[in-house]
């Protein structure tokens, strides 16, 4: 800081998670996620259409950058993009991609997230316990690098490790909502790692 001046580079922005601002999971024919059976039992409220984010992304990026934001932080939906073990959506990555080029037309740095506690719910909700998620989620990382790698410089890879494995396999926060299941949470963590150091090795 010079003269109570922000450095130069200093981004200033707000941030998003999908699942929570996109709308359009868990409903018939809608993809679904790890929050399906939650939902359906009536653990949680229905996502619903959110804020519609996903139909009026411009609305939002029309906001922050009236706000005099310079970044954007988005995170791109695994269950949107890939909502079966057999097919990825093209048009949903595309989708992703005019996001984050209508966050650079509007001079704001994209901040993109691969996974903010949500995943498709063909993996099952103990996905991050399975020998072969950090493998998976190299290969989800491979997809979305190579689409939108050209447009953006700064990724996360897991948003808050320590929260989701302690959400879902300790403290009933997130599914499978296990209480004081010790040895999944060092077991999660320890895969969750793995897929970070993955997932970094992918966008390098």
């Amino acid at each position: 800081m010079h003269g109570g001046a922000l450095p130069e580079g200093f981004l200033a922005g707000v941030a998003t998670a999908g699942f929570q601002i996109e709308g359009g999971f868990n409903g018939p024919g809608q993809p679904a996620n790890n929050w399906l059976a939650w939902e359906q039992a009536g653990r949680v409220e229905p996502s619903g259409n959110a804020v519609g984010f996903w139909e009026r992304p411009e609305e939002a990026l029309d906001r922050a950058a009236g706000l005099g934001c310079n970044s954007f932080r988005l995170g791109v939906e695994w269950a949107r993009v890939v909502p079966d073990d057999r097919h990825v959506d093209r048009a949903a990555l595309i989708g992703y991609r005019d996001v984050v080029r209508g966050c650079v037309d509007r001079g704001m740095e994209p901040l993109v997230t691969l996974h903010h506690f949500t995943h498709p719910s063909w993996l099952g909700e103990d996905f991050w316990l399975r020998p072969d998620a950090p493998e998976r989620f190299r290969g989800w990382a491979e997809l979305v690098v190579d689409t939108l790698a050209p447009m953006v410089r700064h990724w996360i890879t897991v948003n808050e490790i320590n929260v989701l494995a302690m959400g879902s396999w300790l403290l009933v926060m997130f599914p499978p909502g296990r209480i004081m299941a010790v040895e999944d949470v060092l077991i999660a963590e320890d895969n969750l790692l793995a897929a970070h150091v993955a997932r970094y090795e992918v966008i390098h």
